[in-house]
């Protein structure tokens, strides 16, 4: 009977050394637990995004995940983590603005005059004159999909580059 208890005891000893030390080893690699691109920091400064735009914070340090060195908010209000490299480049048809309007023409919008626009901005890609937003890419408007209508997906890549001639491409 004494030798059971004794067994009993050791084998609950033995998992609670087991769950503490998992959690030793969870606690001393939060790495696992950030977003993409991100690490783990007890205490860092106030984040850098493109066009480094000092954004606002709290002074006082918060252990949480912060991007990795040589990587930067995509922008002020943006959570995802971006090589520095890639600030500044935009894709076909689009350049980069230190102030990106929250309105850009999309092919959603592009035909209404005299819609609403906040007065915010911040940095990014903006489509180059005579071209609207559809799907990320910045394409011509006669390109838009027609109401009730899609654009072929497999014609996207063609779009982006800046076809201009839509004949064949919408019907």
């Amino acid at each position: 009977m004494m030798k059971t208890v004794a067994v009993k005891i050791f084998l609950t000893l033995e998992m609670c050394v087991m769950f503490v030390t998992s959690q030793e080893t969870a606690a001393l690699q939060p790495d696992a637990f950030c977003e993409p691109n991100k690490i783990f920091y007890q205490c860092k400064p106030c984040p850098k995004s493109c066009g480094n735009q000092p954004i606002p914070c709290l002074k006082s340090c918060q252990p949480e995940c912060y991007c990795k060195p040589g990587y930067v908010l995509a922008t002020p209000t943006a959570n995802t983590c971006i090589p520095e490299s890639q600030c500044n480049s935009c894709g076909p048809n689009a350049q980069w603005s230190d102030c990106e309007s929250h309105c850009q023409e999309t092919c959603e919008n592009y035909l209404q005059a005299g819609r609403a626009c906040p007065q915010m901005c911040q940095p990014g890609c903006i489509c180059n004159k005579g071209y609207v937003q559809y799907n990320g890419q910045c394409i011509r408007p006669i390109l838009c999909p027609q109401r009730g209508r899609s654009v072929n997906p497999l014609l996207i890549p063609l779009l982006a580059s800046g076809v201009s001639n839509s004949s064949n491409l919408n019907k």
